[in-house]
């Protein structure tokens, strides 16, 4: 250890020797670019400012001097003229109106090192992006195989971008309550580039490799420019360049979209024809949070049924051990009146990894679409084919007071989502648990009785000898419906 700091204190007391007059030690302490003024864009066209795990010292500028293009230290009146000098040798004839960038921005308005730092901090961001704008029937390359229904999820940082899921959300109605679940999800780095013209430039590549659908690799990658950027925001263009130019728009806060200034550069510089994709107009609406079900409400409910809190732990035991089964588990009987209005032919889940407190499981749902196709003739048909929904959750165990819980958490990135109105499923009470069986309360009937799930290792039929189903039949609605099928429907699901 005292050969290292003594190697370490060596390299700074070398640079600090070495540093020519006008300039100091510098050094990265975790921003994209080594910490002195620069003259417009010198910070962006010269990879020798950029941060990297072993570029980390330097000698820099000292204030108030900036580092001018061809290297040296200069005043800041001493960059524009210094620098049209250099461009006139050799003679240079002047660029055709065709070259270059094709979206042009005020010299004011070029961006800065800060600039960039709030570009990298936004598609850094930890919370949940959504497209919000776009162009439905004229969307980017990279994205044509997407619904214009759009988030992304971080998982991780690198040098110059992030690690984020791109996936197709879609509200479902599942069982009681509105849940959003993933259509189709990729792994994408956003690559923040250099600047072209003034502008500076993200590449986003997808790796085809979807999370849910393991289809096979597909590497994809666009460039997009930057228009405009905030905390909450980022405006992007693509394609063509013209007076009106096609433009997505991010934001992480879906309601407070309209008063950020990307939304105002928007509406001065890309087409008219931009669509919300989310609120009342759009494809994408926000649906209704489910309703937490509180200590009083679940404690109100279990008087009211003569459900025995068991203390010893033994049910949150055996809960666990459902759980974590590495089998397939299969919803099979709900409370009629919600599964009618469900939009899941059947409701399945797979075993990801154990967890202390429960697992990481795949919720699915199989549902009917319908899609056009090439019939006997040169016209298409339409077929009714089976699709899925799911989302990846935590199945988390709670018990408190005597009483356990299950509480469904997604998992949208590499962690759950801690926020509670985030849940996937409001906090069901549990009324039995085995090794083979669970059930589970999530809501009251008409007649006073508990509105259950039962759920099982098998998709075929209900095993009626076990404790699951007695307690079923003594605590739970008479409308309590089987949804077992000996021909699953289901299980003739086929991946695209």
């Amino acid at each position: 250890m005292l050969l290292l700091i003594l190697l370490l204190c060596c390299e700074v007391c070398h640079i600090m020797a070495s540093c020519p007059e006008k300039e100091q030690p510098g050094r990265c302490n975790g921003d994209s670019f080594f910490p002195q003024l620069y003259c417009g864009d010198v910070f962006m066209k010269q990879e020798k400012w950029t941060c990297h795990k072993k570029n980390r010292d330097r000698c820099v500028c000292s204030p108030p001097l900036f580092r001018r293009e061809d290297g040296q230290c200069v005043p800041q009146n001493k960059c524009e003229g210094d620098k049209k000098e250099v461009q006139k040798k050799p003679e240079q004839s002047p660029p055709t109106e065709s070259e270059g960038s094709p979206y042009e921005i005020p010299e004011s308005l070029k961006p800065t090192s800060k600039d960039v730092n709030t570009v990298l901090k936004f598609i850094r961001n930890k919370n949940i992006l959504y497209l919000l704008m776009g162009m439905r029937n004229d969307m980017p390359v990279i994205l044509k195989n997407h619904e214009v229904c759009l988030r992304s999820a971080f998982i991780t940082n690198f040098t110059s971008g992030a690690l984020r899921t791109l996936s197709s959300y879609k509200h479902v109605q599942l069982i009681g309550s509105h849940i959003t679940m993933s259509s189709k999800q990729e792994i994408a780095e956003f690559l923040l580039g250099g600047v072209d013209d003034g502008q500076i430039r993200i590449t986003v590549k997808i790796d085809g490799t979807a999370i849910a659908t393991e289809s096979s690799p597909v590497v994809l990658k666009e460039s997009f420019f930057v228009l405009d950027v905030g905390d909450e925001c980022l405006l992007l263009a693509y394609g063509p360049g013209s007076s009106s130019l096609k433009c997505l728009l991010w934001g992480s806060d879906p309601a407070n979209i309209q008063n950020t200034k990307c939304y105002q550069s928007m509406k001065t510089s890309c087409r008219a024809n931009m669509k919300e994709f989310m609120g009342p107009g759009g494809p994408c609406l926000s649906i209704e949070e489910p309703k937490e079900i509180t200590s009083e409400d679940q404690e109100k409910r279990l008087e009211n049924n003569g459900v025995i809190k068991l203390a010893n732990g033994q049910m949150s035991t055996d809960v666990l051990k459902f759980l974590q089964n590495k089998d397939k588990i299969f919803l099979q009987m709900a409370d009629e009146d919600d599964w009618v209005k469900s939009d899941c032919e059947c409701v399945r889940s797979e075993f990801h990894a154990e967890t202390l407190h429960g697992s990481q499981r795949n919720l699915e749902c199989y549902f009917y679409t319908r899609t056009m196709s090439q019939g006997t003739t040169r016209n298409k048909v339409p077929k009714k084919r089976m699709a899925k929904l799911e989302e990846r959750a935590e199945f988390r165990v709670v018990t408190e007071d005597g009483a356990t819980t299950v509480i469904m958490m997604p998992i949208l990135g590499l962690d759950p989502v801690e926020d509670q109105s985030s849940t996937l499923f409001p906090t069901c009470s549990v009324l039995e648990a085995n090794a083979n069986c669970l059930l589970l309360s999530y809501g009251q009937s008409k007649s006073g009785k508990q509105k259950c799930l039962l759920l099982g290792l098998s998709s075929k039929m209900v095993n009626t000898s076990t404790q699951c189903y007695e307690k079923l039949e003594s605590l739970c609605s008479a409308e309590t419906s089987d949804v077992t099928e000996s021909d699953d429907p289901c299980d003739h699901y086929e991946e695209d």
